[in-house]
């Protein structure tokens, strides 16, 4: 109740004046989507408090342990805070909380092995684990399988016996790790705290995600950055900003001179862009928007028929307001002249571009139509599975539907590969590359071989 509440706060010396208190261990239940219990261990006395969240409201109880959370010379073990700073601070209100230790940063200093679960890490530490934390995990999967959120399971009441034992048990347990924890990371013990700091408010502002690394001295296992940052920064891998391109400009001019006017590389510049037009068509464009270019997906010009564009909404879009201006045989010769060769596949591409302009014949063997697929490459889009192209040499099978971005993420894979190695593309379809016969820059320094449709890529080589 608050009255218990209020004399929990005057009574009790870890809550009234924290600085004289070594260490807590705190834990928290319902979270992220609600903030049920906190639970509070101190050494001595050895005892738990469990504030309830429901009853008292997470405000209150937050308020209540405010000075708690803001001393920074009693240190308050949590392990993997993410969820929990979250809560404290999205519902309970707290602005500020120092001297936090997550001792899943602790034990990854100490085994090199990032999300060490808290029964794993006190077995390692032949310390008692919770025995309720398998029965709890399978009353959770339950409300879950009877598609209720198994977080709402705290925010019932009265909560039983074992509820509360179980809530209790993980507090108290986590803080007989602290000592066995302290000895094996005392020379660090600082850095790990400045570690907790930064993921604590890296959770807060990324709404509970984890910050996630690749240590180049151990062949990029993966790592908790905020430990990399603090204790290991040469041994970083350095992600790179994505960067994404396009080269619409080279498609746009492809086509004849009145089709390239309802594109615009930005709605910023299509003003300047209308009043480049002559007074009629600059009427007729004012009075619809403009084609943004990052937009748009392929564009076709098949004989006798509208050129139309489709964008990534699926929107198909004339590009021309007349009924009348269809595609002619002069269209498809003006763009064909400025592309390379068309293969057994019936495709061209462009020199040094990642698009590609696929042509539908006639039975007298002419072009009747053109679709020109812009191809985008994003630069650096690997870097996430650094630690499967670089830390091993296994193969790397990439699933996806059409459009997903298989080809984008092989691309910046290979040009990841081959900063450290001699890295071969062999390209039957000249998609990675493009359909050109200079390669596109995203590949890097790649040697590609490129083969004629559907040819086996071993009898290339």
């Amino acid at each position: 109740t608050a009255e218990q509440l209020a004399d929990v706060l005057r009574i009790e010396e870890v809550f009234l004046a924290p600085c004289y208190t070594k260490a807590v261990a705190i834990d928290c239940e319902g979270v992220p989507e609600n903030l049920s219990l906190v639970q509070v261990a101190t050494l001595s006395p050895k005892r738990v408090f469990v504030f309830d969240c429901v009853k008292l409201s997470a405000v209150a109880v937050c308020s209540a342990l405010n000075q708690l959370l803001r001393d920074e010379r009693c240190v308050k073990l949590f392990h993997d805070l993410h969820m929990d700073v979250l809560a404290l601070s999205k519902i309970g209100g707290v602005t500020e909380m120092k001297g936090l230790l997550d001792t899943q940063l602790v034990a990854e200093y100490i085994w090199a092995e990032p999300m060490v679960g808290l029964n794993d890490m006190l077995n390692r530490l032949d310390l008692p684990q919770n025995p309720t934390k398998l029965e709890m995990k399978a009353k959770m999967n339950r409300a879950s399988d009877g598609h209720q959120d198994s977080n709402n399971l705290w925010e019932r009441r009265p909560l039983s016996s074992a509820d509360l034992r179980y809530a209790a048990l993980d507090a108290a347990l986590l803080l007989d790790a602290y000592k066995p924890l302290r000895e094996l990371a005392w020379n660090d013990e600082n850095q790990l705290i400045a570690a907790t700091a930064e993921r604590a408010a890296n959770a807060v502002s990324w709404g509970g995600a984890r910050w996630i690394g690749f240590d180049t001295a151990k062949d990029f296992a993966l790592t908790s950055a905020e430990l990399q940052q603090q204790l290991r920064t040469a041994n970083t891998f350095d992600f790179s900003p994505i960067i994404a391109e396009t080269d619409e400009a080279k498609v746009v001019g492809l086509l004849p001179e009145d089709l390239r006017e309802l594109f615009s590389h930005e709605e910023a510049l299509a003003e300047k862009l209308v009043e480049s037009m002559p007074y009629e068509r600059a009427s007729a464009a004012r009075a619809r928007p403009p084609i943004i270019l990052s937009t748009v997906v392929d564009i076709v010009l098949d004989s006798g028929r509208r050129p139309t564009c489709t964008l990534k909404s699926g929107e198909r879009i004339y590009l021309s307001d007349s009924e009348e201006r269809v595609t002619t045989a002069d269209d498809i010769q003006f763009i064909t002249a400025q592309v390379g060769e068309f293969g057994s596949d019936k495709r061209a591409g462009m020199d040094g571009t990642l698009h590609r302009i696929s042509a539908i014949y006639n039975r007298e063997r002419k072009i009747a139509g053109l679709t020109i697929r812009l191809g985008r490459s994003v630069a650096h889009n690997a870097d996430m599975i650094v630690d499967s192209l670089r830390g091993t040499n296994r193969s790397v099978l990439v699933l996806g539907e059409p459009g997903s971005g298989k080809t984008t993420i092989i691309r910046a894979a290979a040009a990841l590969l081959a900063e450290h190695h001699t890295t071969i593309i062999i390209d039957t379809s000249n998609e990675i590359g493009g359909d050109g016969t200079i390669p596109h820059r995203s590949l890097g320094n790649e040697k590609v071989f490129v083969g004629r449709a559907y040819e086996r890529p071993f009898r290339m080589c």
